[in-house]
């Protein structure tokens, strides 16, 4: 996409010599990571030829316009790349894709939407997994909280050795404290600590406080607000211990 790029391809069709498919095709690859403007033009040259991968050239636009950060177009693109020809095993990558440009561009509930369907057309896939997690996510992000922990529920039961289990139970107890769940959200900070150490066990003891006196335990956060500030003074979670206290 240089001008000494573009000059070089016009010397090499100006001596009928141009790039082969197989060379346009390695230098639109190129293209499309760099998150290119010239990536969509040059998609929409090779479009024109019709003996041209149509299905493959779908899915490159769309992460071409992803890469360049125009997420809106890149939700549409992704949309019909998915039901575009000869993409048979991609359509749940796709559509996963479309919602992570809608969530980008603003667009949380039609993202949520699409995730949902990912995760429910497409179960035995790993963007199935990945959809459900960012559905949570995003209802979290969005103060929807028992939506979120739901959909945190699901995740966990769905996908018992996934790979962002710990997040997501983290996540799941921050969804229940905020949605009046406060016992739930306890027992499940509870057992996160007792598995962490260092300084996230600190922030789970900290967290575990707030539960406790949210679920009614006034002396039990006080009790574990006083330990964490004594025993871990200068730490980041002895820290909001103290304030709490006061």
């Amino acid at each position: 996409s240089s001008d000494e790029g573009k000059a070089a391809a016009a010397a090499l069709a100006a001596m009928k010599r141009p790039l082969s498919p197989r060379e346009r095709s390695q230098a639109l690859d190129v293209l499309v990571e760099s998150g290119s403007p010239e990536a969509v033009s040059e998609i929409e040259r090779m479009s024109k030829d019709p003996a041209a991968p149509r299905g493959d050239l779908l899915h490159a636009r769309a992460q071409a316009l992803y890469k360049a950060r125009n997420y809106p177009e890149a939700a549409k693109a992704w949309r019909e790349a998915a039901k575009g020809p000869g993409k048979a095993g991609h359509e749940a990558e796709e559509l996963f894709y479309a919602a992570r440009s809608l969530a980008r561009a603003d667009s949380d509930d039609e993202a949520i939407k699409t995730c949902l369907e990912v995760s429910r057309k497409y179960r035995k896939t790993s963007w199935a997994e990945r959809a459900q997690l960012l559905a949570a996510r995003l209802y979290l992000q969005n103060g929807k909280f028992k939506e979120a922990a739901r959909a945190y529920t699901t995740y966990l039961g769905a996908y018992r050795k996934g790979g962002q289990r710990a997040d997501a139970e983290h996540e799941r107890a921050l969804s229940w404290l905020s949605s009046g769940n406060a016992k739930l959200a306890l027992k499940s900070l509870a057992e996160q600590a007792k598995r962490a150490s260092g300084d996230e066990a600190s922030k789970l003891r900290e967290l575990q406080g707030v539960a406790a006196l949210r679920a009614g335990d006034q002396p039990a956060a006080v009790a574990l607000w006083t330990e964490l500030a004594r025993s871990e003074p200068f730490s980041w979670a002895a820290q909001t211990a103290r304030a709490r206290l006061i």
